[in-house]
């Protein structure tokens, strides 16, 4: 109603010298040009209709944050849950080891005398820094995956669709606080 009383006296020139409108002006102007009188029912008439509007909407804003919480929160969970799925992939860091043990032992009982060999023990160390460069190798392309996976969960754009919902109930809120005011001022 009083948006109504702003939008008349506003379209009629009614303003002040500063260019904004007096509480005088807008109190004295009905919805058709009327005087309205502030009796003190009117005014408790105007108070029960503001805080019935403002707690119905405020409600409304609340809830739609509390969906909104459990939304993420859903949405965050499934993210983790696919992000660990991901991680614990299968690789064959396992099977290397495995084949360079089968292969030393092997190679320990056919050939026992040639464990103290220098020249064997020479081979043996640089096979032991190949399986190493292999699962360190193995490691950076999974943590490389992991990071491309990364990067894609985050360019999937439902943060930025959540924030911009958090935005807009939070300036809901903002709007019937200052709906509140207006009405109480």
């Amino acid at each position: 109603m009083l948006n109504a009383n702003l939008a008349k006296t506003t379209s009629d020139g009614m303003m002040g010298k500063s260019g904004a409108m007096s509480k005088a002006t807008v109190g004295s102007m009905g919805t058709k040009g009327k005087k309205i009188d502030y009796t003190p029912q009117y005014k408790i008439k105007l108070w029960e209709q503001m805080t019935q509007t403002y707690f119905k909407r405020g409600m409304l804003s609340i809830n739609d944050i509390k969906k909104q919480k459990e939304a993420v929160t859903d949405c965050l969970n499934f993210s983790q849950s696919q992000f660990i799925q991901f991680l614990e992939r299968p690789d064959d860091k396992q099977e290397q080891i495995d084949e360079f043990i089968r292969s030393f032992n092997q190679f320990s009982s056919e050939f026992p005398e040639l464990r103290q060999d220098d020249q064997t023990k020479e081979e043996l160390l640089q096979r032991v820094q190949n399986l190493s460069n292999s699962l360190w190798a193995n490691i950076e392309h999974r943590k490389d995956e992991s990071l491309a996976e990364i990067q894609t969960q985050s360019e999937e754009g439902w943060s930025v669709q959540e924030m911009r919902s958090v935005c807009k109930n939070m300036a809901s809120l903002i709007e019937i606080e200052i709906s509140k005011f207006t009405t109480v001022w």
